[in-house]
């Protein structure tokens, strides 16, 4: 990154501009995500992350179908793309669900805490658009809860059993099998968190901000696809039942 602004021509001012301030803040810039444009389809695998000069190298791919679903219809949330063997180097066993009429499909599995921060850490707020609530309580947060940390620092192993977890929508899910019929999740696609929205911005604080290791810390996970109905209904009665047993205890 360095002399990269001397190398631009100094016409394209904010092209210089931009790589001067990159420059700058090369010390606090620990992940470089490299995007291909491409007005093409993409469908091939991506790149696993990799290390270069100290820092994570990740890759992404826009093509024609993902640029027009986020420019020409809005939906900033099918941006949102988590390839689980990408991010852990596995894909994640599951409790695959089917309720009768209930109009959608449900997801039990447990997720490393470290791969939950990092998919906060790549998306932001941005996985929390659905739930306003969640968005305006992550929005004032500006300290790891204190049990919580205690608990990731002394107890790691025993954060399965004493966090709720976090109950999340995708807008498509892809699965894979193995030999015996087994489901593993491989991708979750326009995900978004409903409830635990604390929960996964600690463990990014946690991580980020305060250096705390997350190995052993596991997260329980209910996905919810949304197969026939409305999601925004969906969402609102996550929320609103996550509220009552709250209160409740």
């Amino acid at each position: 990154m360095e002399g990269l602004a001397d190398q631009l021509e100094p016409s394209n001012t904010d092209a210089s501009d931009l790589a001067r301030r990159i420059e700058q803040e090369a010390d606090r810039i620990d992940t470089i995500r490299l995007i291909l444009l491409t007005d093409g389809v993409h469908n091939s695998p991506l790149l696993k992350p990799m290390e270069w000069a100290g820092r994570t190298i990740e890759h992404d791919a826009f093509d024609i179908v993902r640029l027009h679903r986020v420019l020409g219809e809005g939906e900033t949330r099918s941006d949102i793309s988590v390839d689980l063997r990408q991010l852990t180097g596995t894909t994640l066993p599951c409790l695959h669900v089917h309720p009768e009429r209930g109009g959608y499909d449900a997801y039990l599995a447990v997720l490393p805490g470290d791969a939950l921060s990092r998919i906060y850490h790549r998306y932001g707020v941005r996985l929390l658009e659905l739930n306003v609530r969640a968005f305006l309580g992550i929005q004032g947060r500006r300290s790891v809860n204190a049990e919580l940390r205690r608990t990731i620092v002394d107890q790691p192993s025993m954060f399965l059993a004493f966090n709720n977890g976090i109950v999340a929508t995708v807008d498509d899910i892809v699965l894979e099998r193995d030999a015996s019929g087994r489901e593993f999740i491989a991708e979750l696609r326009g995900l978004q968190i409903v409830n635990g929205g604390q929960t996964t911005a600690s463990l990014h604080r946690a991580r980020v901000k305060e250096s705390i290791r997350l190995d052993g810390v596991e997260i329980p996970v209910k996905i919810i696809h949304v197969t026939n109905g409305d999601l925004g209904a969906m969402v609102s009665s996550v929320s609103r039942a996550a509220r009552a047993m709250a209160e409740s205890g």
